[in-house]
């Protein structure tokens, strides 16, 4: 009876450490691999392209004299690139360079009517680079939001629409002149530099672990003035620019 209960006890330590061994083994197969495909790849860069449509609204307040001439938002394009670097699971830096257009239209009134004298677009591109601390949460799938500033430097221009000729202050003569040409710099009128705030938010979604594509939202708060202050009773002009865009990147 004893050696019977002495080889039944060696029999269960021997079922014991068989089952532990193979409960072990399956725990460091199994999970490593699970757990490498749930978590998002945490990397330190991204780079990648973006690009959408924005709408500029020039900022002036006009004086009483000049009620008559209206600024107008109007549409334009963006495009370039985009970095980013994490610091954490949610925290990051990031840095744009981007061709932002800034556009507005003009329009002056004639005394006594409803009539546009003068009718102008203005297509105005600025290189800005702006440097944002961002927020992002979630895996695959993520929601991000970001805040900073942008510096800015007027490239080039293009103006075209009508104007009036000097006959409509000394005859009432309504005739006007068309125009589609470059707007270039002026040094004694213009500020090539724009600076402001930036903030926005969006959505990103990674496949594949290393591929991100991306829809946002981003506004520009310019705060430098467009012009310099070349004329007495001169107003302060200021750009106001919505952008959505929409990227893709790459994740080292």
């Amino acid at each position: 009876m004893r050696k019977t209960l002495i080889v039944a006890a060696c029999l269960l330590v021997s079922i014991g450490l068989g089952h532990r061994a193979l409960a072990q083994e399956q725990e460091i197969d199994v999970p490593a691999d699970a757990v490498a495909e749930s978590e998002p790849l945490l990397s330190g860069w991204t780079f990648g392209l973006s690009g959408g449509w924005d709408e500029n609204t020039p900022v002036i307040t006009m004086p009483t004299y000049a009620d008559k001439l209206q600024y107008l938002k109007n549409s334009g394009s963006t495009f370039g690139i985009t970095a980013k670097y994490a610091f954490t699971k949610w925290l990051y830096g990031r840095a744009d360079v981007m061709w932002v257009q800034k556009n507005y239209k003009m329009n002056r009134i004639a005394e006594g009517t409803s009539s546009a004298i003068l009718n102008g677009e203005y297509t105005n591109n600025y290189l800005s680079v702006p440097v944002m601390a961002m927020v992002s949460f979630g895996y695959d799938f993520r929601v991000f939001a970001y805040f900073g500033g942008y510096a800015g430097y007027w490239n080039s221009g293009r103006r075209k629409g009508n104007s009036f000729s000097m006959n409509y202050l000394l005859y009432g003569d309504l005739a006007s002149t068309e125009y589609d040409e470059g707007w270039g710099f002026d040094n004694t009128r213009d500020n090539r530099f724009d600076g402001g705030l930036v903030f926005g938010g969006g959505v990103a979604y990674t496949f594949l672990q290393h591929y991100e594509v991306s829809a946002e939202a981003r506004y520009y708060y310019g705060l430098t003035d467009i012009q310099k202050d070349y004329m007495a009773n001169r107003r302060p002009h200021y750009n106001s620019t919505l952008a959505v865009q929409f990227g893709a990147a790459y994740k080292f």
